[in-house]
């Protein structure tokens, strides 16, 4: 009952994840989380090294340390951590061929079929699409059977029980950005098991603390933004805590680790401790698209308005086709005043292929934001009116009927 109640609090938590691109409704408010109205200040926080940046483990002392706990060769898990950085620096033909030639070192344990995997869905939370949908089903299937079979075998359990828990972890939140919710939450509970199956091979296993950390800080904002969902009290802080014990000393998430406090800061609207997190991880990997996406927004809510201006276009260095960007850019120029750059970035974007609906719908929304400040609000309406087609979209129904109110007060005409 433990593990289904874990499960059903973490994929809540994680299916809010993707929710990080849709920025607030309205022109001057900050980020728009989980709970709209934003959380109580969080208590009991331990000592909070998120400026200065934590004291982390040698490099040394953790291939040690994990290779010890899950009974693995360090020259394996040197390799692993290595080939993961290469991911995080979106080298990710090299990272592919790096894992393949780990598995052929030391064959059965399964890596390179679950990087593969997560290679195919980073490039599409890159810009929060579905566009490679085929070839991550093709590599994620075969990597799941590649795992399975090698469970069979009694070494190094607890590595492909994490490993198996990543890649349904991943399918989860795959599933519920598609809003195939009943399979997601199959998934869910499948992967919380085998977290459950890691930690009791390795109790030693300090990465599995993230799954733990995110359930404590996402099942609080989730049953926190409803009424309808029993309490579960606060447990942010502990939460948080154990993100940063993973960030510390985790043997191979220490960058996935300092993302979800990134993910979480911006959630508590501490935008400089969301920045301070980002630019960590910046540091060592200046090309990650998806932290330089959430980088720019913690600038953007600062209205640090020329820093996000520069992180938002490094993402577009990166990855030239990449469409959040130029939403985001669009929005510091529409949150400067820079009407016509605004408007030039929102029907780029607008233009772009793979876009979700509530996209389309936040785009055009921006759209018409652009238009009633150019005094165009025949057009502005239109906007308006576009979105809630789109998808009901509610911050333009709120627009286009203040519109309605002041034209039949008089003050506009459309």
């Amino acid at each position: 009952m433990k593990t289904i109640r874990f499960g059903v609090a973490l994929w809540i938590g994680l299916g809010a994840g993707p929710a990080f691109g849709q920025e607030s409704a309205t022109e001057e408010d900050g980020y728009e989380g989980i709970t709209t109205g934003g959380l109580p200040a969080m208590s009991n926080m331990p000592g909070d090294a998120s400026f200065m940046g934590p004291v982390l483990v040698p490099a040394d002392a953790l291939v040690s340390a994990g290779a010890a706990a899950l009974e693995l060769e360090e020259d394996y898990v040197r390799g692993t951590r290595d080939g993961f950085a290469m991911v995080f620096r979106r080298e990710y033909k090299q990272a592919r061929k790096h894992f393949v030639a780990l598995d052929q070192r030391y064959p059965g344990t399964g890596i390179s079929g679950s990087v593969d995997a997560l290679v195919w869905q980073a490039l599409m939370l890159e810009n929060f699409d579905f566009r490679y949908d085929k070839q991550y089903q093709v590599a994620n299937k075969k990597a799941v059977a590649d795992l399975k079979k090698a469970l069979q075998e009694p070494k190094h359990q607890a590595w492909e029980h994490f490993q198996l828990a990543g890649l349904m972890g991943v399918e989860a939140i795959h599933q519920i950005r598609q809003g195939t919710f009943l399979p997601a939450l199959s998934r869910a509970f499948e992967a919380m098991d085998h977290v459950q199956a890691a930690g009791e091979a390795s109790p030693d296993f300090v990465d599995l603390q993230i799954a733990e950390g995110m359930y404590n800080y996402w099942r609080t904002v989730v049953t926190k933004s409803s009424s309808m969902l029993p309490d579960f009290g606060d447990h942010r802080a502990e939460g948080i805590s154990q993100i940063q014990t993973v960030e510390r000393e985790g043997f191979f998430l220490q960058a996935p680790a300092t993302l979800a406090l990134a993910f979480s800061w911006l959630e508590e609207r501490q935008y400089a401790k969301a920045e301070s997190a980002a630019m960590r991880n910046r540091a060592l990997y200046p090309n990650n698209v998806i932290n330089n996406l959430l980088l720019g927004q913690s600038q953007l809510y600062q209205r640090k308005y020329d820093a996000a201006r520069s992180s938002f276009q490094d993402v577009l260095k990166a990855s030239p086709q990449n469409n959040r960007a130029v939403y985001y850019l669009g929005l510091t120029d529409l949150r400067q005043r820079r009407l016509a750059d605004a408007a030039a970035q929102f029907e780029k974007y607008l233009a772009a292929d793979h876009l979700e609906d509530w996209q389309r719908a936040s785009a055009l929304y921006r759209l018409g934001q652009v238009r009633y400040r150019q005094k165009r609000y025949s057009d502005a309406a239109e906007h308006y009116a576009a979105a809630i087609k789109t998808n009901g979209h509610k911050p333009s129904k709120a627009a286009l009927n203040q519109m309605k109110a002041r034209r039949k007060q008089g003050k506009i005409d459309f």
